[in-house]
């Protein structure tokens, strides 16, 4: 199940960056600041 397109906290997750054995990589950005960031998904 893809989260790309949600929110999660005070973030919105606009695509996943990488897909591995100890989860998923997903690029994000801060609703309030727009600041990029990465956020990891097990």
């Amino acid at each position: 199940m893809s989260i790309v397109g949600k929110s999660l906290a005070h973030y919105e997750i606009s695509r996943q960056i990488g897909k591995g054995g100890m989860g998923e990589m997903y690029r994000a950005k801060s609703v309030g600041v727009a600041k990029p960031i990465g956020c990891r998904r097990e």
